[in-house]
């Protein structure tokens, strides 16, 4: 992994739209009956909703992608799209976190990309990704057996994924 994670600062713009973003999924969500399958008993969820989405909206700004806080509808593993690969963002509060899902069913985009949260709300940091294939066969049971991890020591850097991205969208580099 990267020795230097990526800083994304988000704008006020972004940020009230997270917020919002994030009172909306998290009432939508709940009145539909689904609530986060979440390891952390501390936060709430539209804690936890708030964070995800300032984690995938730095994503997005990293890597210039096409992407909506706001964009109605119930999670369903795929958060945004990079050259054709669909990609899901997961997010930490705890910045030696592991990329974690609750299982293997869980894993359904093609690329898994880890972001954690700093001290300044509206900065992130940007750890690094992985393929789904290589996080099922490299990930180790996490919290009890319940879910599976892959250590950030194990992601591959944020700018290979600006390379890939610039290989598939524009042809192969020497």
């Amino acid at each position: 992994m990267s020795s230097k994670p990526f800083l994304i600062q988000l704008t006020r713009q972004e940020m009230s739209m997270c917020k919002q973003a994030a009172a909306l999924r998290w009432q939508l969500a709940r009145a539909a009956g689904v609530y986060n399958q979440r390891n952390d008993q501390v936060r709430s969820d539209q804690d936890i909703d708030y964070l995800g989405l300032r984690g995938e909206t730095a994503v997005a700004k990293a890597y210039d992608l096409d992407y909506s806080p706001a964009a109605l509808g119930i999670d369903d593993g795929v958060d945004m799209f990079i050259a054709g690969m669909s990609m899901d963002v997961k997010t930490s509060f705890h910045s030696e976190g592991v990329l974690l899902f609750k299982n293997p069913d869980a894993v359904k985009a093609d690329l898994l990309f880890m972001a954690t949260n700093t001290p300044e709300e509206n900065v992130m940091w940007l750890l690094g990704w992985t393929t789904r294939q290589y996080f099922l066969e490299n990930a180790e049971p996490f919290a009890n057996d319940k879910s599976l991890g892959l250590s950030q020591d194990k992601l591959r850097r944020p700018e290979s994924l600006w390379r890939l991205k610039t290989q598939r969208e524009h042809g192969t580099a020497a």
